[in-house]
């Protein structure tokens, strides 16, 4: 989480935020491209990536839960993030909440984390595969809010789909079990 909010001047509409230093996830990718893209490394990669999926998904839903489920930051995605290099590590930090968006559903909320963080930096980053889907974002998910809210979270996530474009798309990466 953004370590100091700064100053809110409700009557302008203006809030200031905190500098956070540190090397963004993105810039970690893009410095580390060659070494992403060498099949002797592949393990190694998948790892690290695991990694930095379930951190950046626990901190994007940290945030979530703190609004109450009501704003989330949209685009997730890792050039707002700050992530130690090693799963030994804490400290992942978001950069800005300045993109938060009213959450519209739970399904599309849970979807873009996946398409717009996890699915979107592996088609930047040929050499990054996850290992798994769908349960590392709701592992992240029970961690981030815990587990009495997580399985109502979970639970309304499952019973709140309707037969839309986004349900068919979930359904193709495995997450919905329903028949249609």
């Amino acid at each position: 989480m953004v370590e100091n909010f700064g100053g809110y001047w409700p009557e302008y509409q203006l809030y200031t935020e905190e500098y956070i230093h540190g090397e963004t996830l993105t810039a970690y990718l893009d410095r580390n491209r060659d070494d992403i893209l060498d099949e002797s490394k592949v393990d190694r990669w998948q790892m690290r990536w695991l990694h930095f999926i379930w951190n950046g998904v626990q901190a994007y839903q940290d945030f979530w839960n703190r609004t109450e489920f009501k704003l989330s930051i949209q685009p997730p995605s890792p050039s707002n993030l700050v992530i130690p290099q090693h799963d030994y590590s804490t400290g992942t930090r978001l950069i800005s909440i300045s993109g938060r968006k009213p959450t519209e559903s739970i399904a599309e909320h849970f979807l873009s984390l996946y398409t717009d963080y996890i699915v979107r930096t592996e088609n930047k980053y040929p050499g990054l595969k996850h290992m798994s889907d769908w349960e590392v974002i709701f592992t992240a998910t029970l961690q981030a809010v815990k587990m009495k809210r997580g399985k109502k979270i979970l639970n309304q996530l499952k019973n709140g789909f309707e037969p839309t474009n986004s349900t068919n798309e979930i359904r193709i990466d495995g997450m919905y079990s329903g028949s249609n």
